[in-house]
């Protein structure tokens, strides 16, 4: 057994904190003032044992529920049996026992506070804070009555309170009680602190733990993000594998498309290269006819009192026109406008016909 310091609280926050230290369960040093109190050179677990008088325990049926549940639904009980105000208190809860029930300890909010910043301010953050009421081993029947922490106590099945001449009498009634001898007392003390039934230092009480690094979680976090990064990675290769994959097939199919429409059947390997000379010989030289004729058909509707007659697409890419003009000046403008389009008009001379000019022209790239 690692070294205990017990610490011995009063009802009164000002009142002295006795305490002793035990060593491999034998005690080594005590005393009546916690300020007198020696550091410990090595690790010590330090526990406070809080006066029966200031706290009230009880038993409830609470089996499975989480801790915050528990601790809920003992606070709504606690506020049936108690005539302070329920914000007045606090509320801890054991563990369920094999039937199902809970062991509920009430204390005063205000002087559990002051309990804690008194042993802090000396230097002795309890690691826990047990009642004392619940020291004593529970009884399957009767009741069993003892000395422990300094405190005359009585704890039945059910119940663990202050044992006080007259009171006690009137609970214990005709119940069998067991004595505990000062020795058994004390070995009840040691069992006690390490069941801790039910610790005061629970919920909003509970004791803080200082900051660290917790190595462990970093390199499970460090494992986590390069299991993500290398399924991201095989993700991108699995989607450029596919993509790469789909490309090729409709390569493939595209050259047999190009092979079916040459002639001689699919036997050409440049079937794409010879499919393009196909459709640059049957566009014709030059810009090609979509290119050309859009060009003449955009100064058309630029120059007024232009008509389009005629016009006829030669392989070389040139585009033979006959358009008519009201004026010769419009025949000119409408040359300028296609070298805007950066195209070349040669007209021949015009003629009149029906009080228009008419005029053949050749348009190609310069």
């Amino acid at each position: 057994m690692s070294a205990l310091r017990l610490l011995f609280l009063s009802a009164d926050p000002m009142a002295p904190v006795a305490w002793r230290l035990l060593e491999d369960g034998r005690e080594s040093a005590a005393g009546d003032d916690l300020v007198a109190c020696p550091p410990y050179a090595g690790e010590v677990r330090v526990v406070a044992i809080a006066p029966a008088a200031a706290t009230m325990v009880n038993w409830a049926e609470l089996p499975a529920l989480a801790p915050a549940q528990a601790r809920a639904a003992a606070r709504l009980l606690a506020a049936e049996n108690s005539v302070v105000p329920l914000d007045t208190l606090h509320v801890a809860v054991g563990e369920p026992d094999d039937l199902g029930d809970r062991a509920l300890v009430t204390v005063d909010r205000a002087l559990l506070t002051s309990w804690i910043a008194q042993l802090q301010a000396l230097g002795h953050d309890p690691d826990a804070i047990l009642p004392a009421a619940l020291l004593l081993p529970r009884p399957d029947e009767g009741y069993v009555r003892g000395t422990v922490a300094g405190q005359a106590l009585v704890r039945g099945r059910g119940s663990g309170f202050l044992d006080e001449p007259g009171l006690s009498g009137l609970i214990l009634a005709d119940a069998p009680v067991v004595t505990l001898a000062p020795d058994e007392a004390e070995a009840a003390l040691l069992a006690g602190v390490e069941r801790a039934e039910v610790d005061l230092r629970a919920g909003g009480f509970a004791r803080r733990k200082p900051w660290q690094l917790d190595w462990g979680l970093i390199r499970r976090l460090a494992w986590l993000g390069a299991g993500i990064l290398i399924a991201t990675l095989l993700i991108h290769m699995v989607l450029i594998l596919k993509y790469s994959t789909a490309a090729d097939a409709i390569e493939l199919r595209t050259r047999a498309v190009a092979q079916s429409a040459l002639p001689g059947g699919s036997g050409d390997a440049n079937a794409l290269f010879a499919l393009d000379e196909r459709l640059a010989a049957a566009r014709g030289g030059g810009a090609g006819f979509s290119t050309t004729a859009a060009s003449i058909y955009a100064a058309v509707r630029a120059v007024p009192n232009i008509e389009l007659t005629a016009f006829d697409f030669a392989v070389d890419g040139s585009l033979r026109i006959t358009i008519a003009a009201a004026t010769v000046e419009d025949i000119t403008a409408f040359q300028r406008q296609l070298e805007r389009y950066g195209f070349d008009g040669t007209a021949t001379q015009p003629r009149v016909e029906a009080g228009r000019q008419m005029v053949e022209m050749t348009v190609r790239l310069p």
